[in-house]
């Protein structure tokens, strides 16, 4: 009986927070009694359904249920190890968000309204992750959009939210009409929206039987799937996003960035069979892995870093999923959500910069007698725990490029642990914990592969063009390490800060990017002279305490 009245929880757990947004029309001020227990009752009720979504699949394995349909398209909803897994991990960040919302935001004079719009953010998400349909995931795709939109214009007045917004925006719209001309020629083809019958006809033809529209229509895809993930050249909104309260940020990079690599692994069945859609996500994911990792060393600022870091790994996760590993994709999702998370909500905490000040950095002697050795005890760790796990690596060349970056990201902590001076205990623990990563990610992606078996397609191996295309990213990885690794020994030379310069202002695709949308006339208002005098004594006394506390 719960198995048949399954979808309709999972529509009340959605209702449960669009009523708590429409609660937030009537109480959008301070202290909004209401709207916060509808929001612990949504959100606890969402953690409930996730448990039970959990059981009932381990019982019963894939279900599709469809509530209304016309013409193949419609409502329906479907319960598979991609959506159960994606709507617990969403019901688990969504209670964390709001409650610290509650107390983030308190006295705000527009307390109500914000968890209103939060509220309807997390319904979207909600409906697109559990969506069966290609009507209903289009619907709940746009809905995504829009809520984000109206977060981000959460202070309306700051020139900053409104530069973000309207560069989100665009992106948003280029997106979404890329995502309706992928669906329009997937429902031409199979003349059905229902994805049950969708995965099953595809499993019935191969590469060379495939249709072109569906070649085109995986390649629409894969443009939707990147201009939701902001990578480059469009990732600019991302970085703007700090003049929204930082609740929202914490969503943004855990749960609604990974639209973009959700939508490839929930069209894995096309993406399998689609090569000009898999080799774009894997060119595109990967420059932009590459840009992001550089840019986010060179960043003052924390929330600046961490959205420079979600660009990177949102691009690693596309370069991933054209790669066709989607287990590990799914994996890399779910860690990076939590991880991302707790690194905005917990950017602002004092105690992190207590700890950080007592960190004492050991001297590097600079000795490529020392760096060598570091690098191949990595590759030796990484070579020995593949074929540990008997793993082939003429079968399994996309998980054998994945642990390779793996290993060559350990190795900016083997390299420098060797290259101290007379610290034998400290290469050892580092050694420990590098072979320990390297059995985690093992351990888990095959985990994750037993759970999502029966909701993915069989992988048909890399063409001689994707296995050439790793080889060049290998290259590129590493070089990318090298120049991490050795940047303590490059800090004074005039090029290398030449080149710093540059990567914290993002190589200036941004700035070409604000003057192709016209954001770059978007300024600051005009301050009135009295006005800015009284901030400029603010300031002088700040300052004065400051240095008067200093001299104490």
């Amino acid at each position: 009986m719960f198995i048949q009245l399954l979808p309709v929880f999972i529509l009340l757990s959605v209702c449960a927070y669009i009523l708590t947004a429409v609660a937030s029309w009537f109480q959008p001020g301070i202290n909004p009694t209401l709207v916060k227990s509808l929001a612990k009752i949504a959100s606890i009720l969402t953690i409930l359904l996730a448990v039970g979504v959990v059981a009932i699949l381990v019982t019963n394995g894939p279900t599709n249920f469809s509530l209304f349909i016309y013409e193949g398209l419609g409502i329906s909803l479907r319960f598979d190890a991609i959506s159960v897994i994606m709507y617990t991990m969403i019901a688990l960040l969504a209670y964390i968000v709001m409650r610290f919302s509650f107390k983030y935001l308190e006295g705000d004079s527009r307390h109500g309204a914000f968890l209103g719009r939060l509220a309807s953010a997390i319904a979207s998400v909600q409906l697109l992750v559990m969506s069966g349909n290609l009507a209903i995931l289009f619907v709940a795709w746009v809905a995504t959009s829009i809520s984000l939109h109206r977060l981000l214009l959460y202070y309306p007045d700051r020139p900053g939210a409104i530069v973000a917004a309207k560069k989100k925006f665009i992106v948003a719209r280029i997106s979404d009409l890329c995502l309706a001309i992928g669906f329009m020629l997937i429902y031409e083809q199979f003349k059905t929206g229902e994805l049950t019958a969708i995965m099953s006809y595809m499993e019935t033809i191969s590469w060379a039987t495939l249709p072109p529209g569906v070649e085109l229509a995986v390649f629409c895809l894969a443009l939707a799937a990147m201009f939701k993930s902001a990578q480059l050249p469009t990732h600019g909104w991302l970085i703007e996003v700090m003049e929204t309260p930082t609740p929202v940020s914490a969503l943004l990079h855990a749960g609604l960035l990974n639209a973009g690599p959700f939508l490839v692994i929930r069209f894995a069945f096309l993406f399998n069979l689609g090569i000009s859609g898999s080799f774009t996500l894997i060119l595109v994911g990967a420059l932009t892995a590459l840009f992001g990792s550089l840019v986010f060393l060179t960043q003052t600022s924390i929330k600046t870093a961490l959205s420079y870091s979600s660009i990177a790994h949102m691009g690693f996760s596309l370069l991933v999923c054209g790669l066709g590993a989607f287990p590990a994709a799914m994996l890399h999702l779910v860690a990076h959500s939590f991880y991302k998370a707790h690194s905005f909500l917990s950017s602002g905490s004092v105690i992190d910069q207590v700890r950080a000040s007592y960190v004492t950095v050991t001297g590097r002697s600079g000795d490529i007698r020392k760096i060598g050795p570091g690098l191949l005890v990595a590759i030796a760790s990484f070579a020995g725990m593949f074929f540990l796990f008997g793993l082939h690596t003429s079968e399994n060349y996309a998980l054998m490029f994945l642990c390779l970056v793996i290993t060559l990201g350990l190795s900016r902590l083997l390299i420098p642990a060797f290259d101290t001076i007379n610290n034998m205990l400290l290469i050892l623990r580092v050694l420990v914990l590098s072979i320990s990563v390297i059995a985690a990610f093992l351990f888990l992606e095959s985990g994750v592969s037993v759970l999502m078996a029966s909701s993915l397609p069989v992988d048909p191996g890399l063409t001689q063009i994707e296995l050439m295309t790793l080889g060049v990213l290998a290259l590129g990885f590493a070089a990318v390490i090298l120049l991490q690794v050795m940047a303590p020994m490059l800090v004074h030379k005039a090029s290398y800060q030449a080149l710093v310069i540059h990567l914290k202002n993002g190589l200036y695709i941004n700035t070409l990017f604000d003057r192709m949308v016209g954001t770059w006339r978007i300024r600051m208002p005009e301050m009135q002279p009295e006005s800015t005098e009284k901030i400029d004594k603010e300031y002088l006394v700040s300052d004065l305490k400051l240095e008067y506390k200093t001299q104490s």
